[in-house]
């Protein structure tokens, strides 16, 4: 069994802040929504907002943000780079969001293995149910829709929509 590295955790509550650390970074995928999300919306975030940054060893590996909704819940997003990955990083960003706030966060499992790590924090309890809105659960629940493979093109549906509005 690997042992995990040593994480500091750094809360940033400054949402431009941590947008330039996002980008600074590179800590969101190329054909992501999360970046596209924070640079259309952080400046009108409620000051509810805030994130992470995951370090290891002066490296920043991962982000945690919570974008808080202005209405008691808010869009919980996360992304690790690929070499800190397997390490207990995103485990620790989701653990550390959620004991930060009150509101209600959702998360969004998009693939294969963003749903099988949102199931293991649902089976330990870091995370419920409650986290996700009914589409999401029933990802969660089930199997079919990555065996089917309809995830991942609703996904990028999805993203074309987002890259064709803003263009």
């Amino acid at each position: 069994m690997s042992q995990h590295p040593v994480v500091e955790y750094t809360l940033i509550k400054s949402l431009p802040e941590l947008h330039q650390a996002i980008v600074k970074h590179k800590l969101y995928l190329e054909k992501g929504l999360m970046l596209d999300h924070l640079l259309r919306s952080y400046k009108g975030f409620p000051d509810d907002s805030f994130g992470y940054l995951a370090t290891v060893e002066g490296v920043v590996m991962g982000v945690g943000v919570l974008a808080s909704t202005g209405d008691g819940e808010g869009d919980g997003m996360f992304f690790v780079k690929p070499a800190g990955r397997g390490k207990g990083i995103a485990k620790g960003l989701v653990k550390r969001v959620m004991a930060t706030t009150d509101l209600t966060v959702f998360v969004y499992p998009w693939e294969k293995k963003s749903i099988r790590f949102f199931r293991g924090l649902v089976n330990t309890g870091i995370l419920s149910i409650k986290n996700f809105k009914p589409y999401e659960a029933h990802l969660i629940g089930s199997n079919a829709a990555f065996l089917t493979g309809q995830l991942h093109t609703e996904c990028r549906r999805a993203e074309r929509e987002v890259v064709s509005k803003s263009a």
